[in-house]
């Protein structure tokens, strides 16, 4: 299993949030095509501040959609 890879409902999830969420989920994904998973990149920008602009729930809301999880 891949950890950053969209599967079809994965990507159907995503495409169904809101503008701002499916940003936040293109900017995570992208950053895990270098550095690992999902969940690792929105680590990793949270600790640089790039999620500033996001409450635990939206963050977990864009990640579940991924397949992946936030805590």
């Amino acid at each position: 299993m891949a950890y950053n890879r969209l599967t079809k409902d994965q990507e159907n999830a995503v495409s169904n949030l809101s503008p701002k969420l499916k940003d936040l989920a293109d900017d995570i994904f992208h950053a895990a095509q270098d550095s690992g998973s999902f969940h690792d990149s929105a680590c990793d920008m949270l600790e640089s501040g790039e999620l500033n602009n996001f409450n635990d729930d939206e963050i977990r809301m864009v990640l579940e959609a991924m397949g992946s999880w936030w805590e």
